[in-house]
């Protein structure tokens, strides 16, 4: 009984001493290819607000704000994975944050489905290239988005009305 009780307690500790949590969010800003970048921005898309990033390449989000649990980092034009804590708690660990995640979003585009609201009855297609008289018209309808002329492999491929969100 009392080996089993030590083992318990043992296990206990071990269990709560591995996993240190807390309310900011720390991230390493790097590109796919392991490059670190800095300038950038952190979006709250529940928020619509922002937090501009200087010259360093880590970043901190304080995520026990309502609202500000949901966030991505933007560069330019290309987006990290959304993270989100529904807690308002995280690892406390650095997390390394890539940009272009062109991976993450690529389930969501295929599943029709917004990364921000998880929903996917606002998704429409985003259409590239000049657009003709009917592409207009489903555009005006909110049937689809128009992208632009220029296309890219990182290019989104889907866009949710609700949050104004391109993936």
């Amino acid at each position: 009984m009392r080996s089993r009780m030590l083992l318990t307690v043992i296990t206990l500790f071990s269990f709560t001493g591995s996993i240190a949590q807390s309310h900011e969010f720390r991230g390493k800003t790097v590109m796919s290819n392991g490059a670190e970048i800095g300038v950038g921005t952190i979006i709250f898309p529940l928020l619509k607000d922002t937090i501009e990033i200087g010259e360093t390449s880590t970043i901190k989000v304080d995520i026990s704000q309502k609202g500000r649990n949901l966030f991505y980092y933007r560069w330019g034009d290309w987006k990290s994975q959304v993270y989100r804590f529904p807690g308002g708690f995280c690892a406390d660990t650095l997390v390394t944050v890539v940009v272009p995640d062109s991976g993450y979003y690529a389930s969501f585009s295929k599943q029709k489905k917004c990364p921000v609201c998880l929903s996917g009855k606002n998704v429409v297609p985003i259409l590239y290239g000049l657009p003709e008289k009917a592409l207009l018209r489903k555009a005006k309808k909110r049937k689809a988005y128009l992208g632009g002329c220029i296309v890219s492999e990182d290019s989104p491929r889907a866009y949710c009305r609700k949050d104004d969100f391109e993936f």
